[in-house]
This record gives C-alpha cells, sequence and structure tokens, in this order.
C-alpha cells in the first residue's frame, strides 16, 4: 500500500474552500446574522474575517 502523502489533508482543506466571490456572499448573510455569524464563519474556516 502506497504511503499518504504528507500535505495530502491540508490539500484537501485548500480543495473545499469556497472561492472568492462565494466567500463574499457567504460574509455578507453572516454579517446579517452579527457577531454570532462571523464567529461561525471563523470557526468553520479557521481565519478571521
Amino acid at each position: 500500500m502506497k504511503p499518504i502523502h504528507p500535505d495530502y489533508f491540508s490539500r484537501i482543506e485548500e480543495n473545499r474552500r469556497p472561492s472568492p466571490s462565494v466567500m463574499k456572499q457567504i460574509e455578507d448573510l453572516l454579517r446579517e446574522f452579527g457577531e454570532n455569524g462571523r464567529d461561525l464563519l471563523e470557526a468553520f474556516f479557521g481565519e478571521k474575517v
């Protein structure tokens, strides 16, 4: 069995990230939910909005 490349899982993470235009739509939607929406986005994508 072939070993898993060390970057395998980080590549999956990169591939699941939506396009910048979709991110903008998500941010606009979550902005309507206030700070809780922002926290949800940061928790899901692991970065500051």
